[in-house]
């Protein structure tokens, strides 16, 4: 039998008096039958010693033989016709695949260059680039070389990164460039900056004409006599004079972002196509309102007009893009569609050659589509020294095509007929 301790000191020596225990050290008196039997503290160092050791045990035993020890291989099941899954558009496996190495890169610009324009005798490139300035390149024996440049002094709130020990800045600011019929005049929106207008006779020298800091538009479309500008908000087509450039006034006061990400003429400039958020439309300027509209399944991101088949090419976010005939312009339902892997930010598509060229974040590719917007062949156009494309453009007439990069802000060039071989 197990001898009594005391709960307060421990000791065991007690004696019985009437009903209680009396502890002969410490003189503490218990009931007898509170009284209980305590461990000391060296069995309870055994014990918590004890499962510690064997937890050290079990984990040994988990990491070294339970998680290496042999599956047995079981037979598989062969499906049946119901179970076997039909492989997607995307999955296909290409027939031809190739790889090109871009060699004549521009670096040291500005900035990103977002947006690309060409003049209409292909001496002159045009670009916006991410830190909110204008750049003028030329095009010489195939070769870009930077003419002239206009930038803005960068406003306090954008946001400054400090990378490798020099300030980067890191914004989108810059949505849309038109140029004048003589080229001498750019129409430019910013939505940081606001719209403003630069005078370009000089190629080498731009100039700052006007400036509306709260007109901080998306997008715009020049009228055909050049005398205004228009832009969708809120419902409304707004008309802005800029007949003047030395009085020109905002009507309007501080515009806020619309999210209207692209405007466009068509043939005749009577109708303006323009996509917001997911929804393509085409605006009546007789009618003075929306003809017809077609809701994509998610976010577009560009659209491109084919004028000769009537069509129109949204590029969607993360769900590939859409072909949309265009008809009467009173109906948008026959749709094509064509699934991506993986997301593209830009994209040009050549109907004399029906090749899709999309710009990715190791760089630029390019797809032979057939009349069913099926890939038949790519083409991946790698540069060692830029990657995440930007911006891209195509000179269909000159099959050259122009490659803008957001590391290092850089500018590429490609000739396509000696880079790739013609098809049969």
């Amino acid at each position: 039998m197990k001898k009594l301790k005391c709960n307060s000191c421990g000791s065991s020596d007690l004696r019985t008096q009437d009903e209680y225990y009396i502890c002969e050290h410490c003189l503490s008196r218990y009931p007898k039958k509170q009284q209980k039997n305590t461990l000391s503290k060296r069995t309870k160092i055994r014990m918590y010693l004890g499962f510690f050791i064997l937890n050290i045990l079990a984990l040994v035993y988990y990491l070294l033989i339970y998680d290496k020890a042999k599956i047995p291989e079981h037979r598989p099941i062969k499906p049946t016709q119901s179970y076997q899954i039909q492989p997607k558009e995307y999955n296909k496996p290409l027939l031809k695949k190739q790889t090109i190495p871009v060699k004549n890169v521009l670096k040291a610009l500005l900035g990103a260059p977002k947006v690309l324009l060409q003049s209409k005798d292909r001496k002159y490139l045009y670009a916006l680039v991410s830190t909110g300035g204008f750049q003028i390149f030329s095009q010489e024996n195939d070769r870009l070389s930077s003419l002239g440049s206009f930038v803005h002094r960068p406003p306090r709130e954008i946001y400054h990164a400090k990378q490798n020990g020099n300030k980067e800045i890191l914004y989108d600011a810059p949505k849309h460039l038109v140029l004048s019929k003589d080229e001498n005049t750019a129409y430019i929106s910013d939505t940081h900056r606001g719209f403003y207008i630069l005078d370009i006779s000089d190629k080498s020298k731009p100039k700052l004409l006007a400036r509306l800091p709260k007109f901080k538009i998306e997008s715009f479309v020049l009228s055909a006599d050049e005398k205004e500008i228009l832009t969708y908000s809120y419902d409304t087509m707004l008309h802005l004079d800029v007949s003047s450039p030395q009085t020109l006034k905002n009507p309007y006061g501080e515009i806020a972002l619309n999210y209207l990400k692209d405007m466009q003429w068509d043939k005749e400039k009577k109708h303006i196509f323009m996509i917001k958020s997911s929804t393509f439309s085409i605006y009546s300027l007789a009618q003075k309102s929306i003809l017809s509209s077609y809701k994509a399944s998610t976010l577009i991101l560009k659209m491109q007009i084919d004028a000769q088949n009537n069509t129109v090419y949204l590029l969607k976010f993360y769900q590939g893009m859409d072909k949309v005939p265009l008809g009467d312009y009173t109906q948008l339902n026959t749709v094509q569609s064509l699934k991506f892997k993986n997301n593209y930010q830009d994209f040009y598509f050549s109907s004399q050659s029906n090749t899709l060229y999309l710009a990715h974040s190791k760089g630029l590719k390019s797809f032979y589509l057939d009349p069913n917007l099926r890939m038949q062949e790519s083409t991946f156009y790698k540069s060692e020294s830029a990657r995440f494309v930007s911006s891209l453009l195509l000179d269909e007439q000159r099959n050259k095509l122009f490659i803008g990069y957001s590391v290092l802000a850089s500018l590429a060039l490609v000739d396509l007929e000696k880079e790739i071989n013609p098809k049969d």
